[in-house]
């Protein structure tokens, strides 16, 4: 897994990549031999954090796996990026095949080989976690996706990025708005104090009680979707 909270200094630019990479080429490679779905996310995460750390500017904050409590259970947060005044929140994806679906759709439609399937829409799940971001850290949060495999996305929603990149690069594109702050470094470092004020510790049994509510919540969806298209059809 990505380090949970990680600022960017010269020394870790030059000591720590090599280590990080390491460890990304073994975990693709344990992925590629057991494809479970939860060691193919971390291997996308830390895909995306390691771009990163290699890309962003020093003083930068990298939060990952970020477990926050909301009025109605939590929300789980991949990467939580702060860089001068501004606060990025990523949803990362690790998917093969084709990926095709609207910004407003509420799931997207999957494709490799023969198989077909579904994944619930990145970009509402970016959305409704920076905003719950903005409540708490009374800022503007700009929520992004990035899919870390090589799946062909196809979709209208331009805070969607295919590589990790891709990510970066519109990160830094932003961040030059940010120059201006007379010390981008201490603005990045009062701003995750914030977060660090209400952010969970992600204990096991943490994590577990979010599992159980986001599956909840899913079937909840569900069955309402399943009683507005019989609805529809009758």
């Amino acid at each position: 897994m990505p380090e949970r909270e990680m600022t960017i200094t010269p020394t870790r630019h030059k000591r720590e990549l090599l280590v990080r990479e390491l460890k990304l080429g073994g975990l693709w490679l344990f992925s590629a031999l057991f494809p479970h779905p939860y060691l193919l996310g971390m291997t996308g995460e830390l895909r995306v954090h390691n771009c990163l750390v290699r890309g962003l500017p020093i003083g930068a904050q990298i939060w990952s796996d970020v477990l926050l409590p909301t009025p109605k259970g939590t929300v789980q947060v991949d990467l939580i990026v702060f860089v001068g005044n501004r606060v990025f929140v990523v949803e990362v994806k690790n998917r093969t095949g084709r990926v095709k679906g609207r910004s407003e759709d509420r799931t997207w439609k999957w494709v490799v080989g023969k198989r077909r399937g579904t994944l619930y829409n990145p970009v509402r799940q970016a959305r409704r976690h920076a905003r719950h971001l903005t409540s708490v850290l009374n800022c503007e949060v700009v929520p992004l996706v990035a899919f870390a495999g090589s799946a062909r996305v196809d979709t209208d929603a331009p805070c969607v990025f295919t590589s990790p990149r891709k990510l970066l690069d519109s990160i830094l594109t932003q961040y030059q708005n940010t120059l201006s702050v007379d010390d981008p470094v201490a603005q990045a470092q009062a701003t995750s104090r914030k977060l660090a004020a209400v952010r969970m510790a992600g204990t096991w049994q943490e994590k577990s009680a979010h599992v159980r509510h986001a599956r909840k919540v899913a079937s909840e969806q569900e069955q309402r979707a399943q009683a507005w298209h019989r609805r529809q059809q009758s």
